[in-house]
């Protein structure tokens, strides 16, 4: 089992320059692996608008792209991963150079047997954070997965339940929940069929606010 409070934070982002090439930058992720598969290691920046179709078909320099590029659900307060209840990434899967790989993981066992590859680092320009994965499955969208309000924290943990209940990894570690947890998903398609999808979840384990944000000046 391995040390999370060892595991280092992803070493300081200058968002001034990613914010000069896209001031929709929102955050870095990075998602390292000791086992050659393809779409891993991941190591990009990831944006954010007011909806959830233009980075479909923009790149991250917001040029025209089949691939698009890595994005935050608009719902989401990226200045505040610390108390978000499920942060939701999505992208495409169209090639291995964005969430493509995801929809194989389930496959490669030997990337499964080793904790290391089960953790993703994102910074944004206020906070460091470490997440573990704890769910991987296929769905469709019939299953709100991607629910970021709750009514209630009865509600929030049968959600967390419902999401681990559906992991078809069995190396993942045992997560256990509680009200105060915060969520990772990921999200992407499943071949040619629109309503099929691959989701992937993890738990913040370790987290870090930053004294000194790491914006571009006013």
């Amino acid at each position: 089992q391995i040390d999370k409070e060892k595991l280092p934070f992803l070493q300081k982002i200058d968002f001034r320059i990613l914010e000069q090439q896209n001031e929709e930058t929102v955050a870095w992720m990075y998602w390292p692996t000791t086992i050659d598969v393809d779409g891993l290691p991941f190591n990009l920046p990831v944006v954010q608008t007011s909806d959830n179709d233009y980075y479909l078909n923009h790149s991250f320099d917001q040029s025209a792209s089949a691939n698009g590029w890595v994005f935050a659900d608009y719902r989401c307060d990226m200045e505040n991963l610390g108390s978000s209840r499920n942060t939701i990434i999505y992208a495409h899967a169209r090639s291995y150079h964005m969430f493509g790989g995801l929809r194989f993981l389930n496959k490669k066992t030997a990337w499964q047997q080793d904790g290391n590859n089960h953790f993703i680092y994102i910074n944004t320009p206020y906070e460091r954070t470490v997440w573990q994965l704890f769910a991987w499955y296929e769905t469709t969208t019939d299953f709100n997965y991607i629910q970021t309000d709750f009514s209630s924290d009865i509600e929030y943990m049968a959600f967390l339940h419902s999401l681990r209940e559906n992991n078809t990894i069995p190396y993942f570690e045992e997560v256990e929940f509680s009200a105060k947890s915060q969520i990772l998903t990921l999200s992407t398609c499943k071949g040619v069929n629109s309503n099929v999808r691959v989701a992937m979840h993890a738990v913040l384990v370790k987290y870090e606010k930053l004294a000194d944000p790491e914006i571009k000046d006013p």
